[in-house]
């Protein structure tokens, strides 16, 4: 039923049901607000900043087109209403228009340069765009106007991460929790990361701490949480926590009516095993498929179909599934990366036994013959991930920094990078067509190698898994799995016997890396 509105009798009355409506705004009552300021626009509906009022009780509704049209009608009474602007570019960027909120950011900035929240939303904008320079830029002009201002302080800090300046980035966000001691769960989590990568990991979990204690149903803060617990050894835990990957949005959970194995008998009982997240990461935790036919499992292994050719005839693999294609009946199943939690592996229990992937004899041999004429050691490279990884480019480096490394004489090079790089990048590296381009023939390649270089990526985790000697080329804080912050000397992993680590010194000293692995060459 509509209802009818009698205009105030009053400016008084208009003033008053305005202040009621502010009134109802600030005790969290939107709907309540929208009704005074409507009411008091009918006798004042010239009033741009009742409009304006009614915007933010709109897009406090979620409203957000209304908004829209209330800021646009309280900019026409009022031409220079940067407070409109402002809010009429939140709408924008609720509805979806990242351009036209840019565009209502830097026209309230014109009428009013110190906005802080406008330098706020505006570096908000420029890092969700990837334009970190500018948001830093946005988010430094925000802070000299409003020095206390914790968010711009917590999200400079995330800015100042991924532009590698982790100590700056840790007095921003020690800035962001200065004065407020509950904090703010971004602050922690980014102040947790910076003291990660300035190697204070224990500080780094107690950090996460308190985020959690914040925010303990946040999938992002536990997934943070598990990777710092498993970075310090603390993998009982570690192990639990990190089943918040699949609420995360990390990897899509399996979804099947059969249950989940829970660490009981599987004798006489068939298991699906579903491989997750990158190659790499099936590759590395394989070694635990021997452990459930140890149980007196049937295996069935759902593996990437990229994968599924490496595997073929594995003996702890019954049925081997290609991704996609039909399944065979099974008892119970148990993603690929749960497994370390349902045997509850430690640091000193990782089972570590290579090799256990394998490749054919025939097709080891046909690549050793392919190979044998190159003269010196025979050397694999490999200098990129795929780019879509979220920490790529920290585990990534340019392909030119490996040319000091090309150059040395008695060996020669062998490129494991796929997709090959153009012609006239590292000219001295040798290229062997594949046969089939799968799996198998890189694994029948880096079989038949003396050494295997690469950063972290799948050929890594190949040789690691096939126990070709491989000397990984690492970030100065490099994922969990490499146990940076618990190795005895840094070089060593118990996941890869024949595994060597040669890290960065500081975050992006690739050079360095370089030079090390050289000189090791030499002294060999």
């Amino acid at each position: 039923m509509n209802i009818a509105l009698t205009p105030p009798s009053s400016a008084a009355d208009a003033g008053r049901l305005q202040q009621s409506g502010l009134d109802a705004l600030a005790r969290g009552a939107p709907v309540e607000a929208a009704a005074c300021f409507t009411e008091a626009l009918a006798g004042q509906p010239e009033s741009a900043e009742l409009r304006c009022h009614l915007g933010l009780a709109c897009f406090l509704q979620e409203r957000y087109q209304e908004a829209v049209l209330c800021c646009r009608e309280a900019l026409r009474f009022q031409p220079e209403y940067p407070e409109a602007a402002h809010l009429l570019g939140l709408a924008m960027e609720r509805l979806g228009r990242a351009d036209a909120a840019e565009s209502c950011y830097r026209q309230a900035l014109a009428w009013r340069p110190d906005f802080p929240e406008v330098h706020f939303q505006l570096g908000l904008l420029r890092q969700n765009a990837g334009d970190l320079a500018a948001a830093e830029a946005h988010y430094g002009d925000a802070l000299r106007t409003r020095p206390a201002y914790a968010d711009a302080w917590s999200n400079l800090s995330a800015v100042l991460i991924e532009r590698d300046r982790p100590r700056e980035a840790l007095a921003a966000a020690e800035q962001a929790l200065d004065g407020r001691p509950a904090g703010g769960v971004a602050a922690w989590c980014n102040l947790g990361l910076a003291l990660k990568l300035e190697r204070r990991y224990f500080e780094a979990l107690a950090a996460y701490r308190e985020a959690l204690r914040l925010a303990p149903e946040d999938p992002k803060v536990r997934w943070n949480y598990a990777l710092a617990l498993l970075g310090v050894g603390h993998w009982e835990q570690g192990w639990e926590e990190y089943e918040w990957r699949f609420r995360a949005g990390i990897t899509p959970a399996a979804e099947f009516t059969e249950p989940q194995w829970d660490g009981s008998s599987l004798d006489g009982k068939t298991i699906l095993v579903v491989a997750e997240q990158g190659l790499g990461d099936s590759i590395q935790f394989l070694r635990y498929l021997p452990l459930l036919k140890a149980r007196g499992a049937r295996v069935v292994f759902e593996a990437q179909p990229r994968l599924a050719p490496l595997l073929e005839g594995h003996p702890a693999i019954d049925v081997l599934v290609p991704r996609g294609a039909s399944l065979p009946r099974f008892d119970c199943y148990a993603h690929l990366l749960g497994l370390p939690r349902l045997f509850g592996t430690r640091p000193d229990s990782i089972p570590a036994a290579v090799p256990y992937v394998f490749v054919p004899d025939d097709l080891r041999e046909r690549c050793r013959d392919r190979i044998a004429a190159w003269p010196g050691r025979k050397i694999g490279l490999c200098w990129a991930g795929n780019s879509q990884n979220l920490n790529d480019r920290l585990r990534s480096l340019p392909a030119v920094m490996l040319e000091p490394l090309v150059a040395f004489s008695g060996a020669t090079f062998f490129s494991l990078q796929r997709p090959a790089p153009p012609p006239g990048v590292l000219e001295r590296l040798v290229h062997i067509e594949e046969d089939s381009g799968s799996l198998a023939d890189t694994a029948a390649l880096i079989a038949s190698l003396d050494l295997v270089i690469s950063v972290d990526t799948m050929p890594l985790h190949l040789a690691g898994a096939l126990g070709t000697p491989a000397w990984a080329l690492l970030a100065s804080v490099p994922d969990w799995r490499w146990m940076a912050a618990t190795s005895a000397d840094g070089t060593r992993t118990p996941w890869y016997p024949a595994l060597r680590m040669f890290r960065q010194s500081a975050p992006g000293d690739w050079a360095g890396v370089v030079r090390s692995v050289v000189e090791e060459l030499g002294a060999l």
